[in-house]
Formats: C-alpha cells, structure tokens, sequence
C-alpha cells in the first residue's frame, strides 16, 4: 500500500473548503496515546482510523483542546489517500466533559432550589392560614348574642395560633435567605469552573481519494497550561554511606482534555523559550543634578530572605487558585493553594518570576518584598479559526497546491513528524524523560506526582560551623560529577538518619566541580564561642583607645564516626585610616586577605572534642564609636 505522509505548517496558505466536503463530514474518534511535557506547556500525540469514502470528505476531530497552538498543528497520513488541508474550529456549541466536581456542584444546587421552592409554599401556607384566621376574627366580633367566655376562647386560639404562625414565618424566611446564600455560592462556583472550562476545538481534515479505504492518521499539536517542575527526597543514612536521590516530577495540565492512561515524557526544555541571541543597545551615560538622584536611579531593593510568600489574585481581589510561579529562566516552581497563596525559595539574586494561570494573561514580575501579592489580569485572547494547508515532506511540489497527490514509497509505521518547536534558530540542549509507566493527569490543575528516576550519588560529607553567627553545625553533601545525573534545580525533601529536616534547594547557579547541598543541622556535634574576659581588655593611650578580643571556640563530637569540619571566624576589616588592626593570633587559621574570614579544618574523632583560641585588636580614636565585637 501506498502511504502519503504530509506534515504540516500553520502557515496559512489556501483554504479547501468546498460543498462536497462540507456534505461528506466524518465524524473521528481518536485517542491520546502519548504527551511530552515541557517546563510550559505540552506535546499531544493523537491516534485514530476511519472509514474514507471515495471523492472529497473531511475528517472531524471532536473535543481538542481549546489551548492548541494552532502554529503546531501537524497531521502524518498512512495510506493512498490526499491530504489537502487542516482547518482549526471553534466548537461552542459541545460543552467539555462534565467533571464529577461540576456534576456535584450541579446537584448540589438543584437540590437548593427544590428546597427553597418548598419553603416558599410553606410561606404562602402560613399567609392563606392568617388571613383565615383575621376574617373569622371580624366574623366572630360581629355575631350578635356571643356569649363573653366563647369570645374570649376563640380570641385566645386565634392569639395562639397567630403567635405560632409569625415564629413559623420567621423562621422560615431565615432558612430561605441561608438557603439562598448556599444557592448564591455554589452558582459562582459552577460559573467559575465553566468559564475555566470554555469552549473545545473541532479539527477538520480534508482528504481526497480514488476509492474507499481505511486510513490511519496521527495528529500532534502543542497545548498552553500545562506544565512539571521537579522536586526531590534526599536520604543519608549515616556520613558513612553515599546520598540516595529520588527525582520526582510535580505534573500539572488544564488544557482542556484529560490524558487517560497515556505514554508520558517529560522534557527539560521550553518551546516558549526565547532562542534568539541578545543584542547590545548603545548605553547613554546620564547626568544627575544630585547625589540623591543618583542613588535613586541606582536603587534596587534586595530582600534579605531568600523565601517569598504572598497571594495570586484576581482583578476583584479574590484568589486564584492552581495559578503557577516559576523562576523565569530556571525550572524552580510552586502553585498556589485553596487560598491562592504561595512559597517559593528563589535562589541567589534571580528575583523574576513568570506567573501563568488559565484564563489570565501570563504575566512575568520581579519580586521586591519578601510579602509580595501578585495580580493577573483575565485574559481577552480569543479563540480563532486557522486554516493549515500542507505540504509533502518528500516532494518540493506536492501538496502545495490543493488537489495535488503526494505518493511516498510504502513503509509499515508513521515517519516520525517534525518536532513541534522546531526552529532554525539555536536551542539550547535539553533531556527528555521517558516514563514506562503510563499515567492518567486530569485536566484540573491539580500536581500530580511521577516518579523519575532514584539513584545513588558518590557524596563527601563536610560540616560547617560559623558559632560568631550561630552555635550549630551544618552538615554539607558534595556530590561529584553531578552533571552526569541530569539533575535539575528545584526543592528538596531532607531525610537524615530517617529523620525529616527540613527543605533545601538544589542551586546550580554557582556550582562547581562538586555541587554542594545543605542537609541542616547536627545536634550532635556541639559548638561553643566564649569571650575570654581575663585575656580580653581596653586600654587609652594618648588620643586613641586600643582594645583586644580573646575568643575560646571548641567543638565537640558526638557522633560515632569521625567527622570533617571547617571552622569559621573573620577579623575586623578597617574602613578609616584612623583605625588600625593590631596583632592577631588564629591558632593556625587560614586568613583570607581580601574578606579577612578566617577558616580551621578540624578533623574530629568519635567523642573528641577540638579547640581553637581567636585573638585581635584595633586602634581608634578615643572620641569615636567602634562596632567593635
């Protein structure tokens, strides 16, 4: 059998669209067999067959994504038949598979309704039963002859049941109002999810052939909102042992259509990504009329903290929920919760982050307070109708003409298609994933957690102490050739000893050969600074004042192993020349002579303890102040 396989561009050429296709529409069921999911956005492969009649029909793909790109859209063909054009529709009309969250909330409300209709009966019950009970009264009062004690009890039913009546009519009302509040919740709820829903595409696929056939077609197409971010579980057992290191993906995906049961990879690369080498714009040096407008245009604000917090809100003030952060540039992200908040630990000085969420305008902002709210806008975008026409991968002639047959040698599989992001620009390399086990990732946003790979790293343990700033040892993993292991920065899950410390972050920003990780802190290696008060004193020579700082630091092992240790201090660095260091003594310390940062490598055994002795001195003048310690 022949096979024709056309690949196809969204470069609008013609438009085949004639009355013998619009008659001869085929309805097409077709499946996902396989996503790649890229740090933004995602690959969708299709599979379907259908029954080609002879002459001019066009294939209907039902419920695509309402998120395609319509620049990817590619179609490959397997058999004797003409692909002449691809046209993407907008399908208003079919509403998305309805969620079980919608299905509930739906029910939910129909029941309200029924509810407060039967309460509003009730109420018109209680009014007819009133108004009875007021045209006996005037009936009663006017009958002549009433004895006094008849009056008297029947004014006495009616006062009763009037009282009951009212209690009833209040109580009533007060249920329908919460009734209807219920009722007023749950409908933006549904309102909510069918706006974020929106509408599906339909796309139509015009084949011509000779005669009937049976024909196989794969479609691929690239989706918005969808996106992965890795995390990690780091586990040592003990120093002695190397680190284990279980990769894992957060998936999440609101395109539209659910992947049931489908072949999933996950990519490290970016189709959004710009490719494009920067250029260089002529940098104008500027005047300032003052000091103060100088420091203005140089100000930037640097949070102290390297973790942010804050809310994803609306234009209303409400918030998004499932909208995602990532560090622009890296593959660090987070998603906000039931209450739009989020955490994220932004690593070194990249302060920028890109906010996506369906239904509002990506937005990419730079964070300048540790507290930060961040506001999306709903997104005007609308859906569009593009026509694709195709042309043949193997001829530089067929296909580019509608009606024109492109016939390729016959083969027994689909030639691969061009890849989706295809460009003649650079792009940078990227890993891909494959997992074997098929997953199901329903489309609301909600993480889903794949499993990428576990292995085992070559560690060197290391611990460092600085007690000037704190009284603790930190327990440091080197892990060399770590490139190898096609790591990728994000937030780790720490496990020591079998016991959970705590998060850390995988920062490749300023790794060298060996990428360094901090596991937290070791109670069992205790650490001390004392001030040595006898060795320690001030003294007034003429009109300068000298002072000297005597330092005890010990360290302590209680571990059952020896243990590495760099033990860190630093002297004062002096920024007048009216002050001078005088002598020092590091005991054998390194000094750095730029930050003047002292450094002790200690090699400590099992129940040891190591001390160090830190002395200095500075010379100032006697009327001035010292941030001397």
């Amino acid at each position: 059998m022949m096979r024709a396989i056309l690949i196809f561009s969204s470069i609008i050429c013609m438009h085949f669209n004639s009355d013998a296709q619009q008659k001869n529409k085929i309805p097409v069921t077709s499946k996902i067999d396989h996503v790649t999911v890229y740090l933004q956005g995602a690959q969708i492969t299709r599979s379907a067959s259908a029954n080609i009649p002879q002459g001019a029909s066009t294939l209907v793909f039902s419920n695509i994504s309402p998120e395609i790109d319509e620049k990817s859209i590619q179609v490959a063909g397997e058999g004797k038949f003409t692909i002449l054009s691809v046209a993407r529709e907008r399908n208003a009309l079919i509403a998305p598979a309805q969620r079980e969250e919608l299905e509930q909330l739906e029910t939910s409300l129909e029941s309200l309704r029924e509810r407060i209709e039967r309460e509003q009966y009730l109420l018109q019950i209680y009014d007819s039963e009133e108004k009875i009970l007021t045209a006996n009264q005037s009936v009663g009062g006017t009958q002549n002859g009433s004895k006094p004690l008849d009056l008297k009890e029947m004014l006495d039913f009616q006062r009763t049941r009037k009282t009951e009546l009212i209690d009833k009519k209040v109580a009533t009302n007060k249920l329908i109002k919460k009734l209807q509040a219920d009722q007023y919740k749950i409908s933006l709820q549904i309102n909510t999810l069918k706006t974020n829903a929106n509408s599906t595409n339909d796309l139509l696929v015009n084949i011509q052939t000779d005669k009937p056939l049976n024909g196989k077609l794969m479609l691929q197409y690239y989706v918005k909102n969808a996106s992965w971010h890795p995390t990690y579980d780091i586990r040592v057992e003990n120093i002695a042992k190397p680190m284990n290191i279980n990769f894992r993906a957060n998936v999440y995906q609101r395109s539209g259509e659910d992947w049931n049961n489908v072949k999933l990879s996950l990519s490290t690369g970016n189709p959004d990504e710009k490719n494009t080498k920067p250029e260089l714009t002529p940098w104008y040096a500027n005047l300032y009329n003052n000091q103060t407008e100088l420091n203005y245009a140089r100000l930037q604000t640097k949070p102290t903290d390297n973790r942010f917090t804050g809310r994803v809100i609306d234009e209303n003030g409400q918030p998004i929920i499932g909208a995602t952060l990532q560090v622009t540039g890296r593959t660090i992200g987070v998603v906000t919760d039931q209450e739009g908040k989020y955490a994220i630990q932004m690593p070194g000085n990249n302060r920028e982050v890109t906010v996506t969420s369906i239904g509002y305008d990506q937005k990419q902002i730079r964070l300048i307070s540790n507290n930060q709210n961040i506001q999306l806008a709903t997104s005007s975008q609308l859906l569009q109708e593009v026509v694709v026409t195709g042309y043949s991968s193997e001829s530089d002639f067929a296909g580019r003409v509608a009606g024109v047959q492109a016939e390729a040698k016959a083969k027994k599989s689909f030639a691969a298609p061009v890849p989706v992001d295809m460009t003649e620009s650079y792009k940078p390399t990227t890993v891909t994933f494959d997992i074997l086990l098929p997953y199901t990732i329903a489309s609301n946003n909600a993480p889903i957690i794949v499993n990428i790979k576990q292995t085992e790293a070559p560690t060197i343990y290391n611990y460092v102490a600085i007690p000037k700033l704190e009284k603790s040892a930190y327990l440091i993993a080197g892990i060399t050739d770590w490139e190898s292991l096609n790591l990728m920065e994000g937030e780790a899950n720490i496990y020591f000893e079998d016991t959970y410390l705590g998060k850390s972050l995988l920062d490749f920003s300023n790794a060298g050969d060996t990428l360094m990780i901090s596991l937290g802190k070791d109670k069992n290696i205790l650490v001390n600074r004392t001030l040595e008060k006898d060795y320690s004193k001030k003294q007034l020579i003429g009109n300068y004042k000298t002072a000297y700082k005597n330092w005890y630091i010990t360290v302590r092992n209680n571990r059952q192993q020896p243990i590495n240790l760099t033990l860190y201090d630093q002297l004062p660095i002096p920024l007048s020349r009216e002050v001078e260091l005088l002598k020092t003594n590091t005991d054998g310390g390194n000094v750095d002579d730029v930050t003047k940062e002292v450094s002790w490598k200690l090699t400590i055994a099992p129940g040891k303890e190591e001390s160090r002795r830190f002395e200095y001195g500075v010379k100032f003048p006697k009327d001035k102040l010292l941030n001397f310690q």
